[in-house]
């Protein structure tokens, strides 16, 4: 018996399904804010993660196309992670969310104050 993965209910599923992992998210942002990075700068720059999951999330996020690696001419043999076409696509979402949350951030906070305040 094959197990079929349902289909999605709205097409925005496809991407929050790409973008569910811990690290996803956090990766994207850290290349959209420093640029294309070798695999040990992008781990120097995110605290926390492990070099696992990181070269993990890596693939994942390179098999689904928003990624990809571009090898170095250097004798390190190192390949520089940067985003494609679909990733640069994926990176305005990520600004429009990142805007919304910070508005949404905020109200929160001004709550929170008044909310000590009491």
């Amino acid at each position: 018996m094959v197990l079929k993965t349902p289909e999605p209910v709205c097409f925005a599923e496809i991407i929050t399904n790409m973008l569910r992992g811990k690290w996803s998210i956090h990766i994207l942002y850290t290349l959209r804010l420093q640029g294309a990075l070798n695999f040990n700068s992008l781990h120097r720059s995110i605290s926390g993660i492990s070099t696992k999951v990181l070269n993990e999330q890596l693939g994942y996020l390179t098999v689904a196309g928003v990624l990809q690696r571009v090898p170095t001419n250097n004798p390190r043999q190192e390949v520089i992670y940067s985003f494609t076409e679909q990733g640069r696509e994926l990176c305005v979402v990520l600004d429009t969310l990142d805007e919304l949350a910070r508005r949404w951030q905020a109200p929160q906070m001004t709550m929170k104050i008044s909310h000590q305040d009491s």
